[in-house]
């Protein structure tokens, strides 16, 4: 981009009005994107954090996200530590497609570990692996 600046000086103005539109329609873009949420993940009942990567942001300086992986990508995310003294008021909870009744028993055993008397669900959302 400076190297385009320098040879075209009488062009900055107009690229300034380009990369505002670029940052406000990204910003645009953070707002709405929680409420795209295919309607049949409706039973999840569940919020969404949409947070910026700002990787300049002290925020994420001192919390950088960290990866997982998933079955054909990295998957980033953002560790936030929930507080002990109230626990969350967990009433139900739904596995994702692909889980089987494997999963449902790995997850049963891991809320008793944590004082949680549950039986997951297995999501009604067909998987396909594409």
């Amino acid at each position: 981009m400076k190297e385009f600046l320098d040879a075209n000086p009488t062009r900055r103005a107009s690229v300034e009005v380009f990369q505002a539109a670029v940052t406000d329609t990204r910003v645009d873009c953070l707002r709405i994107a929680p409420l795209l949420k295919n309607s049949a993940f409706v039973e999840e009942n569940e919020w969404r954090l949409v947070l910026p990567i700002l990787l300049d942001c002290p925020t994420m300086l001192n919390n950088p996200p960290q990866f997982r992986v998933g079955k054909t990508t990295l998957i980033p995310y953002i560790a936030h530590p929930f507080p002990v003294a109230a626990p969350l008021p967990i009433v139900d909870i739904i596995l994702g497609p692909g889980s089987d009744e494997n999963s449902v028993f790995a997850a049963q055993r891991f809320l008793k570990s944590h004082g949680l008397d549950l039986t997951p669900r297995l999501s009604k959302v067909p998987y396909r692996a594409s």
